[in-house]
């Protein structure tokens, strides 16, 4: 884990403040208090920092023709050294991001292709004068860029790292705004400040000395149109194979290394798959805000006998202040505080903790996927609808199951002069478009496509990667490997479908190993008790919100609609809980990047 920055003149190779970039790194949420490595040279400044003292980067090539810095890590770093050795490179005893500086030699931006895990890295190329900057397929690891006045491009793994720099304007972006309220975060297409943008999910950006920015270019993509063919048998002894191969690359050769069991079927078929490929006992922590949730683990923990350690945490501290300084733009859902309380809880003791996050949106079988295909199924027998109007139909209506505010509790909070400035725009839109352009031929493919565009990298991984990156601790989820997702992507749909406790994709291909409490889906659901947090430790935010808040100063929202909905829940008229937690972590992020 580790964040890196860089500063590049478009137009001429000017020098670069070395001061400059070493302050944009040192901005940055970081565990451990290392100063950042910097390198410049005409036309390029690089820095990072790592929680590990003594980190090697930016790193130079042996001929200094090229430098790099490197998030993450590179799964399949064995086979890919063997490869570069036969085809004549002399990596030595290089680590990942020797690695990369070889493939690029190797193979130039086709690199990629020969590269798993989560990463996201900057490569400077002097020979070419160039800039590439890269992420990895699903989007685990951030990168964000922009381009100043003076036509420099910078980047950052954090939207914080843009903003130290004295030639920044910082200005707000409405429709995120927007995006935000609607879906609970601002999604990977759009940013909260105006002008930056997020390299997406499997994209890469190269950037030429004197000449115009180009898009950014696709190198990886998930494809439902891929089907695989076989009996359903085989098919799930195929997806369990490559269930172990994830599990087994995302534990490497670690010592430090253990799971964050919450006693569900993903975490659990990942403790069960860490068990039968170590010869030590697995490293298991749970974190519980009940009795209940607590010993959630405890049948996994006892069938794989791991070493297995708990802790209760207090559910009436919401830990405002720790939330809100992980994320530059906010996090509508509390399940964040989980993110960030579990990793400081294995950061105790694990370097490296593998999850099951993410396999919801990457495997299917979630009741949300199921209802959506039930509802296309009934919008495909209606007359009178050309195929496009029902494919429209078919996004607005997922959209809705995803909103977190519906667009007339948004407009009923806005200003008329906010509205005004939103024109017709409305965050569920973007849903359109994603799954018009999905490669999928059926509903059920549209609705994961634009899970995996949208909501995982958007949230779910932004969560663990912000907590363990805040912590410590570096975060591996293999079930959303990419070899894993797209074979899943070309399972049958009623393979992916199958909804209920114990028919999931990965419940079903598990079954034999889980404890019976698991595959019957027993135990305690997660919630947070937000409407006693606004009553409790909260009662003075929610007063605020709507006198003497940033939100409120804006000018943005109806600061009588505001007040309303606190009044409402104060006095116990109404639980609007969720809302003015989502309206909070909105004002603490306005205050940090406008304030």
């Amino acid at each position: 884990m580790s964040v890196l920055v860089g500063i590049y003149p478009i137009s001429i190779a000017k020098p670069v403040d070395p001061a400059r970039v070493r302050a944009m790194a040192n901005a940055q949420t970081q565990h451990g208090g290392n100063d950042a490595g910097v390198w410049t040279a005409p036309g390029i400044g690089l820095a990072h920092r790592d929680a590990a003292a003594g980190a090697a980067q930016p790193l130079l090539a042996a001929d200094g023709a090229l430098a790099l810095i490197c998030d993450g890590a590179i799964l399949n770093g064995a086979a890919l050294r063997a490869e570069l050795t036969a085809l004549g490179h002399d990596i030595g005893a290089g680590d990942d991001a020797a690695l990369i500086l070889h493939a690029w030699r190797q193979w130039g931006p086709q690199c990629l292709a020969h590269l798993d895990g989560a990463f996201a890295f900057a490569l400077f190329d002097a020979g070419q004068q160039c800039l590439f900057l890269a992420r990895d397929r699903l989007g685990m690891k951030p990168l964000h860029y922009a381009v100043l006045g003076d036509e420099s491009l910078i980047f950052s793994s954090e939207l914080r790292g843009l903003l130290v720099h004295p030639l920044f304007r910082c200005e707000v972006e409405a429709r995120a705004v927007d995006d935000y309220l609607a879906l609970g975060y601002v999604p990977d297409d759009r940013c909260m400040v105006s002008g930056v943008h997020k390299l997406a999910a499997g994209h890469s950006l190269l950037v030429r000395r004197g000449k115009p920015l180009a898009a950014p270019v696709r190198w990886w993509d998930v494809d439902f149109t891929a089907h695989a063919s076989g009996a359903r048998g085989a098919l799930r002894e195929g997806y369990r194979d490559r269930l172990g191969r994830a599990v087994r690359a995302a534990m490497g050769d670690h010592a430090a290394s253990g799971a964050l069991l919450s006693g569900g079927v993903n975490s659990s078929a990942v403790v069960a798959l860490m068990a039968a490929a170590s010869s030590r006992a697995v490293e298991s922590r749970t974190l519980g805000f009940s009795d209940a949730a607590l010993i959630q683990g405890d049948p996994v923990a006892e069938r794989f006998l791991t070493h297995h350690v708990r802790r209760r945490a207090d559910p009436a501290d919401p830990a405002l202040d720790a939330v809100t300084a992980l994320f530059d733009e906010p996090a509508a859902d509390a399940s964040a505080l989980l993110a960030l309380r579990l990793c400081q809880f294995a950061g105790e003791s694990l370097a490296v903790a593998l999850a099951g996050g993410g396999a919801g949106a990457a495997m299917g079988g979630l009741a949300r996927h199921h209802r959506h295909v039930v509802a296309e199924r009934v919008r495909a027998m209606l007359p009178g609808r050309i195929h496009a109007q029902r494919e429209d139909a078919a996004a607005d209506s997922y959209a809705r199951r995803l909103c977190v505010m519906t667009p007339t509790v948004r407009a009923g909070l806005y200003a008329p002069g906010f509205r005004r400035a939103l024109d017709d725009y409305r965050a569920e839109g973007r849903y359109r478009q994603i799954m018009r352009d999905a490669p999928a031929d059926d509903a059920l493919g549209r609705a994961q496509y634009a899970d995996l565009k949208l909501l995982l990298p958007g949230q779910t991984l932004t969560w663990l990667d912000r907590a363990g990156r805040a912590t410590g601790v570096d975060v591996r989820l293999p079930l959303v490997d990419h070899h894993l997702v797209q074979y899943a992507a070309g399972l049958p749909a009623a393979m992916r479908l199958r909804r209920g406790p114990g028919r999931g994709l990965v419940a079903q291909t598990m079954a034999a190993s889980l404890p019976e409490p698991v595959r019957k889906g027993a135990g305690a659901s997660l919630t947070f008790p937000v409407d006693d947090w606004f009553r409790g430790a909260l009662v003075d935010q929610a007063a605020r919100l709507a006198r003497h808040s940033m939100l409120a100063e804006t000018g943005w929202f109806d600061r009588a609609a505001i007040d309303g909905l606190a009044s409402a829940h104060l006095g116990g008229a109404a639980n609007h809980g969720k809302a003015l937690w989502q309206l909070l972590m909105l004002d603490r992020a306005l205050l940090r990047l406008f304030g």
